[in-house]
């Protein structure tokens, strides 16, 4: 692999009526992939501070990702979990078949195209705030992906998805519900270039930090907020079909779980001397547990799918608190720490446990819809010894 890469910040403007310092920032990139070709990125950004509180910032950019050694290459094989084979009509019980997963050669490069706007604002009246609006657009062409088993059937017979019907072999045994079609035998999960992905939103910041005097002084105290509100997150695949997963739990054949509209985290702090306290709210809206669900033919003409009364997940919020405290030493000093993951004991969604488990079952506990754990406690201690 060969690259050459470069970057550049030129003051355009400074001190003008309406403009207190504008600056141009670029950036190339080229590589030479002995595996992909020569391939090229770039970025190209504008910061505008129009006075002392508003600063106005813009960039676009085109960014390339070749595949790793592993998505080109890569080979194994096993055993699917339980298959809802939607191929057969009326579907028959679930059941197993052989995978094999690999590597694509001849994969292509996946290329993202981003564009985003925001607005910086920083009041005299309240020292120590600041306030950020950005808006982003983010569309992926060719983006590498893998399908697991059953997003492979779903998609083609669900999609109609062409290229996922070509990886499913039917060499098992006449069906049983229609023996004119057989069981699937084998499923292929390799890495392919999904056709196309469309994310769009806003991102929210506030910050807040403030000097204060409460327990003798020397403190320090401060709020953040994060949130993001998540206008469209799109998947298309190669016969043109759009997944929306935006406020959707379960989405097939889309690799991700759980996309709610609007996100955010919450989080306060209070520092004195080797004290450090902190609180951190993390807020998840209401989505749809499955698109599929209570959905018939148009009209009325079919029965619904599915017969859910509530197909919607509910919005949580879950909080988490921590408590450090430094010990200096002679040569060094000692961390101790005290978490609590999930303070409240937030119960988590009921259909978790029967429907969706094994698709959260991997995760780090915070779930698409709030806690899977419940409540967790954290001791630890850290050091660091000085040393010449």
């Amino acid at each position: 692999m060969k690259e050459a890469f470069t970057e550049f910040l030129v003051p355009l403007v400074a001190d003008r009526k309406g403009v207190q310092q504008l600056n141009l920032s670029s950036a190339y990139r080229w590589a030479d992939y002995s595996g992909a070709g020569t391939q090229d990125s770039w970025k190209v950004g504008l910061d505008w501070a129009i006075i002392d509180q508003v600063r106005i910032r813009t960039t676009v950019s085109e960014d390339v990702r070749a595949a790793t050694m592993g998505e080109k290459f890569d080979r194994t094989g096993g055993f699917s979990p339980p298959l809802t084979d939607y191929g057969i009509n009326p579907t028959p019980a679930t059941y197993t078949a052989t995978i094999f997963s690999n590597g694509t050669p001849d994969i292509k490069p996946e290329q993202a195209h981003t564009t985003t706007f925001g607005v910086v604002y920083q009041p005299d009246g309240i020292e120590g705030l600041s306030v950020s609006v950005d808006y982003f657009s983010v569309i992926i062409e060719d983006n590498i992906q893998q399908a697991g088993a059953q997003n492979v059937v779903t998609g083609c017979y669900q999609q109609s998805d062409a290229f996922l019907c070509s990886l499913i072999t039917r060499g098992g045994p006449p069906s049983t519900e229609n023996p004119a079609i057989n069981y699937i035998s084998l499923v292929g999960v390799p890495y392919y270039n999904q056709a196309r992905t469309e994310a769009k939103g806003i991102d929210y910041e506030v910050n807040y930090r403030k000097d204060v005097d409460w327990f003798g002084g020397g403190e320090l105290v401060g709020l953040r907020l994060l949130a993001t509100f998540l206008d469209e997150r799109t998947d298309i695949n190669a016969s043109g079909v759009r997944t929306s997963i935006e406020g959707t739990f379960g989405v097939v054949p889309a690799p991700n779980f759980g996309l709610p509209d609007t996100s955010a985290v919450l989080s306060g702090f209070y520092n004195r001397g080797p004290l450090s306290l902190s609180l951190a709210a993390r807020y998840a809206s209401s989505m749809i547990i499955q698109r599929t669900w209570n959905t018939g033919a148009p009209g009325g003409a079919a029965p619904a799918l599915w017969d859910i009364t509530d197909n919607e997940t509910d919005a949580e919020t879950i909080l988490d608190a921590r408590f450090d405290y430094r010990f200096e030493t002679g040569n060094g000093n000692v961390d101790l720490y005290f978490n609590i993951n999930d303070l409240l004991d937030t119960e988590p969604e009921d259909f978790l446990t029967v429907a969706f488990s094994s698709n959260v079952a991997a995760g780090t506990g915070l779930g698409v819809t709030g806690e899977n754990r419940g409540r967790r406690y954290t001791l630890g201690a850290s050091m660091n010894f000085g040393g010449r």
